[in-house]
């Protein structure tokens, strides 16, 4: 008797296959902002930490494409914790 187990996958990993096909538009769209390949790196970073720091909230079948600019544009526009605004933004 064989018996056939559903495999769920771990969060991280879930989180990386379903945030993988938007990374491209992402550092893109951060390098419009920044118009700086290092600060665009940094923008996408910051977007994917915050993002990770969520995705449990996130609800599968809603627009991630959208939840994931709305993100980068808060990253983009919020000051960090220590009150200064984001370095060269």
């Amino acid at each position: 008797m064989t018996q056939v187990c559903a495999v769920r996958d771990d969060p991280a990993t879930r989180f990386e296959r379903e945030i993988a096909p938007y990374r491209d538009q992402l550092y893109l769209r951060a390098l419009r902002l920044t118009r700086n390949r290092e600060d665009a790196e940094d923008l996408v970073q910051e977007t994917l930490t915050r993002a990770w720091t969520s995705f449990q909230r996130f609800t599968l079948g809603t627009n991630l494409k959208a939840w994931l600019h709305r993100i980068m544009m808060n990253a983009f526009t919020t000051p960090t914790a220590s009150g200064s605004a984001s370095p060269c933004y």
